[in-house]
């Protein structure tokens, strides 16, 4: 049985200007490492000032124009699978807190 996603969960959040660009860029070289293909959720924003950037909608332009991009000469088979499983619970259904 694989371990549970929780326990192998990083988030990380900090100010504009305070190197999380520079961070995100040095473990998303790691071959173990898997971040989502939005590297900023802006929760807060979504939830408090545009509900659209979620929106049904929003998601599959989203997943259309974004994440579904590879080169098949450069790809690893496990990456695009993470990826379209993501994909997938991207678009399951409403965004919501309790999801």
């Amino acid at each position: 049985m694989s371990e549970p996603i929780i326990n192998r969960l990083f988030l990380g959040a900090g100010a504009m200007k305070a190197g999380t660009t520079w961070l995100y860029d040095l473990l998303n070289r790691h071959p173990q490492i898997y971040f989502t293909p939005e590297k900023e959720l802006h929760y807060f924003y979504a939830r408090h000032m545009r509900s659209d950037i979620l929106s049904d909608q929003s998601r599959l332009e989203n997943v259309q124009r974004k994440y579904l991009k590879f080169d098949p000469a450069r790809a690893r088979p496990l990456a695009i699978r993470d990826r379209m499983r993501r994909n997938a619970n991207y678009l399951d259904g409403q965004v919501d807190d309790h999801r």
